[in-house]
C-alpha cells in the first residue's frame, strides 16, 4: 500500500471491503456496502430490484450530497484537512494531465462525479469488478480519499469500452 500517513493506510484497509468485496467473496453475486454510519432498513432484495433490476444497470453508488464535480470535492477535502494537501494536489494535478475536467451536463448519463460511497449496491461481473479493482489501485497510488479518484477511474473504463447509451 502506497498511501503515505499510517492514517491513510489504515484508510485504505477500510476500502478492500468496499471496493473489493469481489475478491473476499468470490462467488457472490451481488453485494451490498452500506457504510457504518447508515442503518439497513428495506430488505436487501428490494434495494437489489429497486437500483439495479429496475433500472437494468449493474452497479449503483450514492452521490454526494452536496459535490458533483471532482474539483469542488477536491477544496472541500483540502479545507476540511481530510488528507495532506499536497497530496491531494499532486493526485489532482496527474488527473488534469490525463484529462480530467469541470463536472457539466455534457457528461449527460454520468449525473455526478463525486460518490458518497456510504452505499454501493453491485453485481459481481467482470466489468463491475474490474472497475472497483482500478478504482482501489487508484486510491493505493495516491490518497485514500475514494470521492477524489472515482472520476478518474470511472473515466479510464468508459474510454475502453462502449456502452449503449
Amino acid at each position: 500500500m502506497r498511501c503515505g500517513s499510517a492514517r491513510g493506510q489504515l484508510l485504505l484497509l477500510f476500502l478492500v471491503p468496499k471496493l473489493l468485496l469481489h475478491r473476499l467473496f468470490p462467488d457472490v453475486r451481488y453485494s451490498l456496502w452500506i457504510d457504518g454510519k447508515l442503518k439497513l432498513v428495506k430488505d436487501p432484495y428490494q434495494l437489489l430490484e429497486i437500483f439495479l433490476w429496475r433500472k437494468n444497470v449493474r452497479l449503483a453508488i450514492s452521490r454526494h450530497y452536496r459535490h458533483f464535480d471532482v474539483l469542488e470535492e477536491v477544496e472541500a477535502n483540502k479545507s476540511g484537512g481530510k488528507y495532506d494537501n499536497a497530496s491531494i494536489d499532486n493526485q489532482i494535478e496527474f488527473y488534469k494531465r490525463e484529462g480530467l475536467i469541470h463536472y457539466s451536463s455534457a457528461k449527460f448519463l454520468i449525473t455526478s462525479d463525486v460518490p458518497e460511497g456510504c452505499v454501493i449496491i453491485g453485481e459481481h461481473i467482470p466489468i463491475t469488478n474490474l472497475f472497483t479493482c482500478l478504482w482501489f489501485n487508484e486510491v493505493d497510488r495516491s490518497t485514500s480519499r475514494d470521492q477524489l479518484s472515482f472520476s478518474a477511474a470511472r473515466s479510464k473504463i468508459r474510454s475502453r469500452v462502449l456502452f449503449d447509451n
